[in-house]
């Protein structure tokens, strides 16, 4: 990877689109979206915007096991994973953040990429796109940052 343009999310790469901001305070499920190399935005099962940067307040981290399951058996992706959580257009920027992600192949869970530890939830959840400059071209890559992470025990089997 080469340089990256916009580290940690730390500025609004676009404004908050008008379909966002009248859903401010409202129950929202986010996910990747891998076609359009964006966040996507549910709200009551419809899609309602897409978006580089969003900030999510009481975010739970959901993951479909049924779904992650029909991902390893046929090694093809599929949206089975996000985070669900009240969508806040107004917030600043927290500043203590550690990063999080998920991988099917890797965990059945969100994770916190410097420890490993898996994550159920966090304070205030920043999703952003950002940008690698690779060979000449931007690559996008979506990222999570999570404000006082609540980390999750797992089950042992």
């Amino acid at each position: 990877m080469g340089k990256i343009r916009n580290a940690g999310c730390t500025k609004r790469k676009i404004l908050i689109s008008r379909d966002l901001k009248q859903h401010h305070g409202k129950k929202i499920f986010a996910y990747y979206n891998l076609h359009k190399k964006v966040w996507s935005v549910r709200h009551k099962g419809k899609v309602i915007a897409h978006a580089e940067f969003l900030i999510i307040d009481s975010p739970e981290f959901k993951v479909s096991q049924s779904g992650r399951n029909r991902v390893l058996r046929e090694k093809r992706k599929n949206v089975h994973a996000g985070v669900v959580g009240i969508l806040n257009t107004s917030a600043k920027l927290p500043t203590n953040r550690t990063r999080v992600s998920y991988n099917p192949y890797i965990a059945a869970h969100f994770y916190e990429i410097s420890s490993g530890s898996p994550v159920q939830g966090a304070a205030t959840v920043v999703m952003c796109v950002e940008s690698f400059a690779q060979d000449g071209s931007l690559i996008p890559k979506a990222r999570v940052y999570a404000s006082r992470p609540v980390f999750k025990k797992l089950d042992k089997k």
